[in-house]
């Protein structure tokens, strides 16, 4: 099953689950009685009369019918059903976003070392999603900030622009870097570098897919 597929299910799946929500906060307007201490619903069962006089003024009754209530919630009631509601969307949204966001790490040949790109949203063909990435190269000593875009067209291809931001002191891997790539959708793939600012292929590049657990961050 595709990974598009998958988020179509999850959305449905969480239309669903709100729509089971809401219909559970509808207010009730039921009237119920107490008797000995129990509530139960006028008329709720099959023959049951009404309370009739004797019965209310009965020591069971006593405080009848101020004991006579209807299940439609008061104004604190709506209010924490209203704050309930609103945290359960709030989780949902929040759990939604890391389901759709994930770390990918790949291995780099211009550095010899890994890119570990944070919080990845699913590429979709049509939008275009950041990619904010830590550079690491070998044997892991230093790390840079590495940005860029990835875009995926109607076919799955995956086009990636990035700027390696590698020229603050004390970074000895080297000046900056742009590097355009063409890859799936785990960032694999090839491309090129340039690196004297001409905006011309200075040499060649390739991502391949790694376990983000491999990658050691200086």
């Amino acid at each position: 099953m595709s990974e598009t597929e998958n988020c179509r299910r999850f959305r449905r799946g969480v239309i669903v689950t709100l729509g089971h929500l809401v219909t559970s906060l509808r207010p009730l307007s039921v009237p119920y009685r107490g008797v000995a201490g129990v509530l139960e619903p006028t008329g709720s069962r099959s023959g049951e009369r009404p309370l009739s006089a004797d019965s209310v003024n009965s020591p069971v009754n006593a405080d009848y019918p101020h004991n006579h209530r209807s299940l439609t919630p008061t104004k604190g009631e709506r209010a924490m059903r209203t704050a309930c509601a609103v945290g359960f969307a709030v989780a949902v949204v929040a759990l939604s976003s890391s389901a759709w966001a994930t770390d990918i790490c790949v291995s780099d040949t211009s550095t010899m070392g890994h890119i570990v790109f944070r919080k990845v949203k699913a590429l979709k063909p049509g939008k275009a999603v950041t990619l904010n990435g830590i550079g690491v190269n070998m044997p892991a000593t230093e790390s840079f900030p590495i940005s860029g875009t990835a875009i995926m067209t109607t076919g799955g291809t995956v086009k990636i622009g990035v700027l390696y931001h590698s020229m603050a002191p004390g970074v000895t891997f080297g000046g900056g870097q742009i590097a355009s790539l063409t890859t799936d959708a785990t960032l694999a793939g090839t491309g090129n570098g340039d690196t004297d600012g001409d905006y011309l292929p200075d040499f060649a590049i390739t991502w391949a897919s790694v376990d983000c657990a491999t990658v050691t961050l200086p």
